[in-house]
């Protein structure tokens, strides 16, 4: 009976240390952001949101280098480097153990994240452009400056 409970005790806190790993990890990862969810408050004018819309791309496409690069880099073994593409298995089926595979998952989904962020923020920037084009379209025109001097005409020279 004594034996019983011990197993059940470690089993138990081995499922405790599962789980708050499992959560440790999850609150590592990146979560995935709408491109639209840049600040609480919409900027005042389409120039500020085109501008805040151009930070975000900046910002995604950095990141996305950063990703790339990192998944360029040939492990320190020598093996080839496992890119966006390459495998995470070796010959006979088993994962690599020259890369950190787990780490190496993780850096292609966010990367697919970003992709998609990015194409939904390209399509948002385009229909900030034009609303920013429409805006000033629609704007009155400044009042022309008035000349204190009148042109000098043709005839008179």
């Amino acid at each position: 009976s004594t034996t019983t409970s011990t197993t059940t005790t470690s089993s138990n806190s081995w499922a405790r240390s599962r789980t708050s790993s499992r959560t440790e990890v999850h609150s590592q990862q990146h979560h995935h952001h709408p491109p639209h969810a840049m600040a609480d408050d919409p900027p005042a004018t389409p120039r500020d949101r085109l501008a805040a819309l151009t930070s975000r791309r900046e910002s995604l496409e950095a990141e996305a280098d950063a990703i790339t690069s990192e998944l360029g880099l040939a492990p320190a073994s020598g093996g080839p480097a496992p890119g966006l593409k390459g495998n995470l298995v070796d010959a006979d089926g088993f994962p690599r153990s020259d890369i950190d595979v787990f780490r190496v998952r993780t850096l292609r989904n966010r990367l697919a994240c970003i992709q998609t962020d990015y194409a939904a923020l390209m399509r948002e920037l385009e229909t900030a452009l034009h609303d920013l084009h429409a805006s000033r379209l629609q704007a009155p025109a400044p009042p022309p400056a008035t000349a204190t001097a009148p042109a000098p005409s043709a005839e008179a020279a």
